[in-house]
């Protein structure tokens, strides 16, 4: 049996169980598992944040988590195909959902992360990196203040007494290595609120992006956020960035007061910010029935795009 492109079962049955589940996913901070397999071919598990059934497309989910996470990022760069295990804390109903992960990063390191996905989502006259660009700024204002203080915090996975470093390195190899000044605040903050303007106005702390290559250091953008052309303007102008060139974010002051050091704590945790698009192509529902066996369904995504649906002994 199929469905049609514009409405899937598994999608309604998914947007349900989570009215279900959840009173309200942007203040609960909804975690789910996400398998993976890692470069080195073992298996990995990562948490990440689900926030929404895209707006424009609900086959597409939304999920969220930090750029300076380095076995996260590595695993997606290195495999687009990803399980979900999701189960539901009220039902007890499960969702394993198979599908491909796209990155949307900030603009200025996205094209070293892969760029947002082109085909998905995609609705008006608004060009893809622009599109998520927005969403990624709506769900950034859409955050808890705690989960948005997260991503001011250290790499996750390094030794804590580690954590007063001032760089964090996405790759091994080929080396891709965000550094950030010695000002570093730890954990600090435990709460963080948006700066509406932070990514418009020039700040007391300005943040300068460059390349660092074998050729030199090519300055580049020093506003608080780089524009896209920006970084694409680095590639062109100072000809291909090398496997093991480090892009650099410099400060030229340390932060003279309270208000400094937190607009530069939002701008950081800003740029550590990444959407996760999950695009599915199987999913997998066991629903529990009481006294009776459970019911289990599998909907599975043709080339063509449509949905086909099988019911399966649980």
């Amino acid at each position: 049996m199929s469905s049609s492109k514009t409405e899937t079962q598994w999608a309604a049955r998914l947007r349900d169980a989570v009215k279900r589940n959840y009173s309200d996913v942007a203040k609960e901070t909804v975690r789910v598992a996400m398998a993976s397999v890692r470069p080195d071919g073992s298996p990995g598990v990562h948490q990440v944040v689900f926030h929404e059934q895209l707006r424009t497309d609900s086959r597409v989910l939304v999920l969220s988590g930090p750029a300076r996470n380095a076995t996260l990022v590595s695993t997606l760069k290195g495999n687009k195909t990803h399980d979900l295990f999701w189960s539901m804390p009220k039902t007890g109903e499960t969702f394993t959902i198979t599908g491909k992960v796209y990155l949307v990063a900030a603009p200025n390191f996205s094209h070293r992360f892969g760029t947002p996905p082109k085909r998905i989502g995609v609705v008006g006259n608004a060009s893809p990196d622009d599109f998520w660009e927005g969403e990624r700024m709506r769900w950034w204002k859409a955050l808890t203040p705690f989960y948005r203080a997260t991503f001011s915090w250290p790499a996750p996975g390094e030794l804590r007494s580690l954590s007063d470093t001032a760089s964090w390195s996405v790759y091994a190899e080929p080396l891709v290595k965000i550094s950030t000044p010695a000002h570093n605040v730890g954990f600090k903050y435990t709460r963080l609120e948006v700066i509406e303007d932070a990514t418009v106005n020039n700040l007391t702390i300005g943040r300068n992006y460059s390349i660092a290559s074998s050729g030199g250091s090519l300055p580049r953008n020093g506003s608080a956020t780089p524009t896209r052309s920006s970084v694409s303007s680095v590639s062109s102008a100072g000809g291909p960035v090398s496997p093991t060139s480090t892009v650099v974010a410099t400060i030229g002051d340390q932060p003279q007061n309270a208000a400094d050091e937190l607009r530069w704590v939002h701008n950081s945790a800003l740029d550590n910010f990444c959407l996760l698009v999950f695009k599915p192509t199987r999913v997998d529902h066991v629903q529990p029935i009481a006294g009776k066996p459970p019911t289990r369904f599998v909907f599975t995504v043709t080339k063509e795009g449509d949905w086909l649906t099988e019911e399966i002994n649980p």
